[in-house]
């Protein structure tokens, strides 16, 4: 292989990775400001790979394409959790816990509540 066949090669694929990195930082911003992080590598990571096909044609499209993504679901929800109640663990009845959330009608106390509660009674 000549030399200049084998410096235009290297060329083009320094430029579509370059390029591809260009289009890519705009949908990596905008994912990063939406506080979406990950999901913005993987659009980087699209952009580059999409940019070493077809250059700029495929990665400005891919790219716009992300960012309106983006824009559109907006920020993760951050809201309040809801708490699970817990699940009873082998050690509450000898800790005298009471984790029982049924409501059951009979005397006989079940393996999880102590003796001492006013539910067994």
């Amino acid at each position: 292989m000549p030399a200049e066949q084998l410096g235009f090669m290297i060329g083009s694929i320094v430029g579509a990775l370059f390029a591809g990195l260009i289009c890519g930082a705009l949908p990596l911003y905008v994912a990063e400001k939406r506080g979406r992080k990950g999901v913005g590598a993987f659009a980087l990571i699209v952009c580059v790979f999409s940019a070493l096909f077809l250059g700029c044609f495929l990665a400005v499209p891919v790219a716009l394409m992300f960012t309106c993504f983006f824009l559109a679901i907006g920020r993760p929800e951050r809201g309040v959790q809801v708490k699970e109640t817990p699940k009873p663990r082998y050690d509450d009845g000898v800790r005298g816990l009471v984790v029982s959330t049924e409501t059951s009608h009979s005397s006989a106390p079940s393996p999880i509540q102590s003796r001492t509660s006013p539910t067994a009674r």
